[in-house]
């Protein structure tokens, strides 16, 4: 779940790693400065919502809203189609090793 300003920008942080882009370049897509880039990514609170949905337009992510309630009662979990963003954020964040055979 998105929570607060250091969970968009952990988002798009890891949406842009995943993509081999840097901050300059995704800067440049999203038509917006690579400072700004770096300070949503670092979590900036007052980061203003149109460009943060610019942003993550030129990295191609889709929110989807739902209420806790509607979370509930769809029973997400096993078997959803739908993706578990702190887990995603999490493997991005976590360095990965390369398995010995």
């Amino acid at each position: 779940m998105l929570r607060n300003a250091n969970d968009i920008g952990a988002l798009i942080r890891s949406a842009r790693q995943a993509k081999g882009m840097s901050q300059a370049a995704l800067a440049q897509r999203a038509g917006v400065r690579q400072t700004w880039i770096s300070q949503v990514e670092n979590g900036k609170p007052t980061a203003a919502l149109g460009l943060v949905l610019q942003t993550l337009n030129a990295l191609g992510v889709i929110l989807q809203g739902r209420t806790a309630e509607q979370m509930g009662q769809a029973g997400l979990g096993a078997g959803s189609d739908d993706v578990d963003l702190d887990a995603l954020i999490d493997s991005y964040r976590m360095p990965r090793r390369e398995e010995h055979a």
